[in-house]
């Protein structure tokens, strides 16, 4: 798991804005646990600081307008920013979907997790590309 939260923090709140088949799969997941927490979601119509308190999981898709200036805004900030926006992960996110011929990589930016406190774990790290 990338976001590490002590025990009895309570729930792992992942956030998007617009409708994909990505953001529907990560909605897919709620009420299950992950280490414990369950997983919440939030649908939001817009996206600002405000409307982002509280989300540990931030799932931008290249649809998101500035999508990009979103992911540069929470740099450094304690959430998990997830993007399919061209060179994600090398623009400012922590980790970007890439599309292959028939399946979705991933990169990841170890400076971008590091600079928000965010433990990526091995077990994904030897799956990814990593950048920076």
């Amino acid at each position: 798991m990338a976001v590490r939260r002590a025990a009895g923090e309570g729930a792992l709140v992942i956030c998007t804005t617009v409708d994909s088949a990505i953001g529907d799969a990560l909605f897919a997941a709620e009420g299950r646990q992950i280490d414990g927490h369950p997983l919440q979601q939030r649908r939001l119509s817009a996206m600002s600081a405000v409307d982002l308190k509280g989300c540990h999981v931030v799932y931008l898709p290249a649809a998101q307008r500035d999508w990009l200036g979103i992911a540069r805004a929470l740099r450094g900030r304690p959430v998990l920013t997830v993007g399919d926006g061209p060179d994600f992960a090398r623009k400012g996110g922590v980790i970007g979907l890439v599309r292959g011929e028939n399946r979705v990589g991933f990169e990841i930016s170890l400076k971008a997790a590091k600079e928000g406190g965010l433990d990526i774990g091995a077990p994904l790290l030897e799956l990814a590309n990593l950048v920076d």
